[in-house]
C-alpha cells in the first residue's frame, strides 16, 4: 500500500533450497515449499518488505494544430512526464506530412530548446527534480519549415504552448 504518486514493487520471497523435504516424494516437498511461499505472499508482507518508488506519469500531453491547408498539415505535440528518479522529461515533437523542420526555439526557463538547422522532429530536455511545483508559464515556440519537395518554399511562425505545472 504505497502513498499517492508511488507504485509498489513486489518484494522477493525467498525459500531456501533444501529447507523442505519428504520421505514420500519430491512432489510433497515441493508442496511444502509452495505452502510456505503462499503464507508469505500477502499484502502485509509486501507492506513490510516491498519498495515504493515514484510512479512515472504524464503531466502534460497536448497536441496543437499549428498550420493546415489542403496540402500541409503541421502539428506540435508537447509531452511532459515525471521519471522514476523524480526528474522531468519535456518532449517537443513537430510533425508534418509535407514539410521539413529547419529550426525550433522554446526558451521559457527552465525549458531551453534551440534546434537550429537540424531537421530533427523531436527535441527532449530533462529537468531536475528541483523543479517540482514549478509552473511553466504559457510560452511561445518559434519554428521554421520548408517544403520537402521544393526547398524554396518555407513557412515560419510561432505557436503558444499553454502553461503547465511540474507536479
Amino acid at each position: 500500500n504505497c502513498t499517492t504518486g508511488k507504485v509498489g514493487k513486489a518484494p522477493l520471497i525467498y525459500i531456501a533450497s533444501g529447507l523442505y523435504s519428504s520421505t514420500i516424494s519430491q512432489s510433497e516437498a515441493d508442496t511444502k515449499a509452495d505452502s510456505a511461499w503462499n503464507e508469505l505472499n500477502t499484502q502485509s508482507y509486501a507492506n513490510i518488505n516491498g519498495i515504493c518508488t515514484n510512479n512515472p506519469y504524464i503531466i502534460a500531453n497536448k497536441t496543437i494544430q499549428i498550420f493546415t491547408t489542403n496540402y500541409h498539415d503541421i502539428k506540435i505535440k508537447v509531452t511532459v512526464s515525471m521519471n522514476t528518479d523524480e526528474t522531468y522529461t519535456v518532449t517537443l515533437d513537430i510533425s508534418s506530412n509535407t514539410l521539413w523542420l529547419t529550426s525550433v526555439s522554446w526558451n521559457k526557463a527552465p525549458i531551453i530548446i534551440n534546434g537550429g538547422n537540424s531537421l530533427a522532429t523531436q527535441y527532449t530536455q530533462v529537468l531536475s527534480k528541483n523543479n517540482k511545483g514549478f509552473v511553466i508559464p504559457s510560452s511561445t515556440v518559434s519554428w521554421v519549415l520548408f517544403e520537402k519537395n521544393n526547398t524554396t518554399g518555407s513557412y515560419g511562425g510561432s505557436t503558444t504552448i499553454p502553461s503547465f505545472t511540474l507536479y
